[in-house]
């Protein structure tokens, strides 16, 4: 190992090799500029394509376990790295993994209360889902900038992002109604 303090983006893979596997979204957060972005741009053909295969209930599942191995995974890797440098750094992605796709599930939502929603219709809004999403996952409005603030663990770092999928989920839902 360097003798120079740990950076988010280089650090000794030794010991935390799985759990950077699992929090980088499989090295998407390796991506320097905008990390949060293509992890949830990542997310996003995933999450459609649990949500085509398994339902609304089987992406839940998937947020579920997502967020649960995520959480381990950031705890893992903080426990082995300089902590100051390491809580919810740029190349942890699995937390908008995990929002993004509690986002989406704005679109069965629609699709139960419209009954003229399509699945082109879908991917407009899954669209803007994911936009909503990355307004308050950057903006984090209460409870998301509570959350991060306050909860500094694995779970913290998921929760956050988690609060922003649940006002990405319900924005979506008011903006469609509200315009469409």
């Amino acid at each position: 190992m360097s003798s120079h303090p740990h950076k988010p983006h280089d650090v000794d893979f030794s010991k935390t090799h799985w759990a950077y596997l699992v929090a980088s979204f499989c090295w998407v957060g390796r991506l320097k500029l905008a990390s949060g972005t293509w992890g949830s741009l990542a997310a996003l053909p995933l999450g459609l394509a649990l949500l085509f295969f398994t339902g609304a209930l089987g992406l839940l599942l998937f947020t579920i376990l997502i967020t649960y191995f995520g959480a381990k995974a950031i705890e893992h890797i903080e426990r082995h790295t300089d902590r100051s440098t390491s809580h919810d750094a740029g190349v942890f992605v699995i937390d908008e993994v995990a929002g993004q796709w509690l986002a989406l599930q704005s679109l069965p939502i629609l699709y139960i209360l419209v009954p003229t929603f399509s699945w082109q219709d879908g991917l407009i809004w899954a669209a803007f889902s994911f936009f909503a999403f990355r307004l308050f996952d950057i903006l984090k409005p209460w409870p998301c900038k509570w959350i991060d603030q306050t909860w500094r663990s694995g779970f913290g770092v998921m929760l956050d992002d988690l609060a922003a999928g649940i006002q990405a989920l319900l924005s979506t839902v008011a903006i469609y109604f509200i315009f469409a």
